[in-house]
């Protein structure tokens, strides 16, 4: 399992985004894995909170997360 603060850091320079504004991203990814959350459930929520054109709120970003931060 990787650690949060390497996934942030990756996640930033995949997305473009700032590790501030990326963050708390992961961070929810991290948190609703551990709740059992679906992907898509997961993409679901984050595009409508975030906005369907935010890199962190498709469903591959949110795939890699998950797999960055391990099962």
């Amino acid at each position: 399992m990787s650690d949060t603060k390497s996934v942030i850091s990756a996640a930033s320079r995949r997305t473009g985004y700032r590790p501030m504004l990326v963050g708390p991203v992961v961070e929810l990814i991290r948190k609703w894995r551990d709740e059992g959350r679906s992907e898509a459930w997961m993409t679901s929520r984050l595009r409508a909170e975030l906005g369907p054109d935010n890199a962190a709120a498709e469903r591959p970003f949110v795939s890699w997360v998950i797999g960055q931060l391990g099962k």
